[in-house]
């Protein structure tokens, strides 16, 4: 019985505790505020794993095609170059000041699978700023991002040029209309049938 009452205080105390530190305002969410390194380390983590999770069961179809990445270099200047940056381009102003910042993709892509980098670009992450480009844009315009975003290490200013040139002559470019067309399923917005689409 003892055993019982000290586990409903626990956690009554618990309750009254989350209720004063909602309400109170004693969490500071200023995007100036540097969070201890325990606690970037403990989001990080749940970032990483929470991805690497959902993309375990996602098909990764062939990456290697000159035209996909062609289209995705395309992409990649009009949606990610902004906050993420480009070969010889630096990332807008505000990119740095964001919390937490946008990570240099051509870093974070050596530690990531493909699967992985579909499954973020698609339904974005939440409390970071990176938007879910499903919402305007095909699993198939995905892929050819990640196409992209793959060749980026060690890609130099005069390589990005270069597939941007052939994006525009293969007729390859981004099409900035596409993004207000739907181009999904009703399936295609679960994501459990992620891994059955591809």
């Amino acid at each position: 019985m003892k055993i019982i009452a000290g586990t409903l205080l626990i956690l009554v105390l618990g309750a009254v505790g989350g209720v004063v530190f909602v309400t109170t305002g004693v969490f500071n969410v200023s995007a100036m505020y540097d969070d201890p390194a325990a606690i970037h380390w403990i989001i990080g983590n749940v970032r990483r794993y929470s991805i690497k999770r959902r993309a375990e069961t996602i098909t990764v179809p062939a990456l290697d095609d000159r035209g996909l990445i062609a289209s995705g270099a395309s992409a990649y200047g009009d949606m990610c170059a902004g906050c993420h940056g480009a070969p010889g381009q630096k990332p807008f102003v505000g990119a740095g000041d964001m919390n937490p910042p946008p990570p240099n993709l051509a870093e974070l892509v050596k530690h990531r699978e493909p699967g992985e980098l579909f499954w973020a670009i698609k339904n974005g992450i939440r409390m970071t700023g990176m938007p879910a480009w499903s919402k305007t844009h095909s699993d198939e315009e995905v892929w050819q991002l990640v196409g992209f975003i793959k060749q980026l290490p060690g890609l130099s200013a005069a390589d990005y040029d270069t597939m941007l040139s052939e994006a525009v002559l293969g007729g390859h470019a981004h099409d900035h209309e596409s993004d207000d067309v739907d181009h999904h399923t009703a399936e295609d917005t679960h994501p459990e049938h992620e891994g059955h689409n591809h």
